[in-house]
């Protein structure tokens, strides 16, 4: 059965809601497990419901909050969909104006950069860096990972197999990969970064701040400038309770110019006392582009991985129709060869 906001309390008296908002008046509030809000929802007030709310064609350019007892994501069929916060508090937004948004910001997509990684990505390898002790403590106590190895070491798929492991697990994380084959050149430069980082937290924990933002600047006529954006990041980082992992590949392929402002702003998340994981990957020491030696620090030597270019050259030849004896021959080869490359 559905029922509409209108009229709520005669509609549901089966259900014995009780209408009430400590601000605004009359709203739903569902005192059983499910309510059902149909249609146009007047602005305003907010919603106070019981475990599973349904929103169904919602429509116009609404915020709405709903305080549920469960923190979840509740999806209408329209447009909008409704944001769960860190106290349980539902934001709904209208999503025509998040595409003005991501318009307005016009942010690189690391998620490009992450796929084309992943689906690379040899069955087994990096294993042996989820069980690193290093790795295990930055992931307890915070501060900064440096993963450091020369072109060709698999930075980008060790940082990749990082990033899915913690995602696997529930745990928050933002990344972004430097990267100086994109056409734009966004992705090589600071402002690219912060856009990248600043838009992907906004989306995934406040939106209503993005539009405040995007109205405070013209409804995006007037462009967001490299500073206002990192400081919107850290206060998106500061409002948040749990922790956060970030991850920023690459850092020798950000544009020279460019460097010194990465590194300081990442020293920046460093003291700032923020519930802040960063994990570097880059060709060169942390120490050798201005960067404080990192809190933990990985260097890719041909002996560290060693393991995963057996597993990649083991699972190559499996389709070779070649003999055993070949196979160990070419493999050993290729192994000693490849000078961890």
């Amino acid at each position: 059965m559905k029922r509409g906001i209108d009229n709520v309390t005669e509609q549901n008296k089966r259900k014995k809601l009780v209408l009430a908002d400590p601000d605004t008046g009359p709203v739903g509030r569902a005192t059983e497990n499910e309510t059902y809000l149909d249609g146009q929802i007047p602005q305003g007030p907010r919603i106070t419901a019981g475990r599973d709310v349904h929103m169904n064609n919602v429509q116009g350019n609404q915020n709405q909050t709903i305080n549920n007892d469960y923190r979840q994501t509740v999806n209408s069929n329209n447009i909008n969909n409704i944001q769960t916060g860190g106290n349980n508090t539902f934001v709904m937004v209208d999503m025509n104006a998040m595409d003005n948004i991501k318009k307005w910001i016009n942010a690189p997509d690391s998620s490009f950069n992450f796929n084309a990684a992943y689906d690379k990505m040899t069955k087994g390898t990096g294993e042996w860096l989820l069980k690193d002790s290093r790795l295990i403590q930055w992931k307890e106590s915070g501060g900064l990972l440096w993963l450091q190895g020369k072109a060709g070491s698999g930075k980008t798929f060790l940082l990749t197999k990082a990033i899915t492991s913690l995602k696997a697990d529930n745990h928050d994380v933002l990344y972004f990969y430097f990267d100086t084959r994109d056409q734009s050149k966004a992705k090589a430069t600071y402002k690219g970064m912060l856009a990248s980082l600043m838009l992907d937290m906004g989306l995934q924990f406040n939106q209503a701040q993005l539009m405040n933002l995007y109205e405070k600047y013209n409804s995006g006529r007037t462009q967001m400038p490299a500073d206002a954006m990192k400081s919107t990041l850290l206060d998106f980082l500061r409002q948040k309770s749990s922790s956060m992992f970030i991850f920023v590949d690459a850092f020798d392929e950000c544009d020279n110019q460019e460097q010194h402002p990465v590194t300081e702003f990442i020293q920046q998340l460093l003291v700032q006392g923020l519930k802040v994981h960063i994990c570097v990957s880059c060709r060169y020491p942390a120490n050798h582009i201005g960067m404080n030696a990192g809190t933990y620090e990985i260097s890719l030597n041909a002996k560290v991985v060693e393991g995963d270019i057996g597993i990649y050259i083991q699972q190559s030849l499996q389709s070779k129709p070649l003999f055993v004896n070949i196979k160990e021959e070419v493999t050993e080869a290729l192994l000693h060869g490849s000078h961890g490359q």
